[in-house]
């Protein structure tokens, strides 16, 4: 009786193969999964300025006192940068729009890299009074975009009631730009 051996396994050739095959499918799905990525980081931006626009409304009418909402890179103070580097909320006592250190801080949000994030009418703040409206002007919007486009994917309506609404276009039908001035 002739004893045979088997060999097991692939050739240097079919190993090649598989590997082309195998590199040509990951170079035509990584345009997709990079825009997947893009969008569920946008998503995940605006469902933060949308919470943290809620609460702020629900902490004013709780609490009986302004609280605001303002572009802060630090996590701790107002400034003039842009909503991408971070925001914050806070009880509002002195009705300045800034927060002062005796001011309860009530929510921080950190920056949001890849992403533009602008508002015309709210871009010192908002503040929400104790009735749960919006101080100064009585509606606005948020534009989000990703850096580099040159119209927004998405934009945060705030209407009078002071609640939040998301949409793909502006108050008036249009669709904002997202300059990053």
């Amino acid at each position: 009786m002739t004893v045979r051996s088997r060999h097991h396994g692939f050739t240097l050739s079919e190993t090649l193969a598989a590997l082309a095959v195998a590199g040509i499918g990951v170079t035509l799905a990584a345009p997709g999964l990079q825009s997947l990525a893009a969008r569920n980081r946008q998503a995940t931006a605006v469902n933060q300025l949308v919470a943290t626009l809620h609460h702020a409304r629900s902490q004013a009418i709780l609490r009986n006192r302004t609280v605001a909402v303002c572009a802060s890179a630090d996590g701790e103070h107002c400034d003039d940068q842009h909503w991408e580097t971070g925001w914050i909320a806070f009880v509002d006592t002195d009705g300045d729009g800034t927060r002062s250190p005796d001011e309860s801080l009530l929510e921080q949000a950190g920056s949001l890299p890849g992403l533009t994030l602008r508002s015309a009418e709210f871009a010192g703040g908002v503040r929400f009074m104790a009735n749960g409206r919006p101080a100064g002007p009585a509606s606005g919007e948020f534009t989000f975009c990703e850096a580099g486009a040159t119209a927004a994917d998405r934009v945060v309506i705030l209407r009078p009631t002071g609640l939040p609404a998301l949409a793909g276009h502006g108050r008036d039908g249009s669709i904002p730009g997202c300059s990053t001035t």
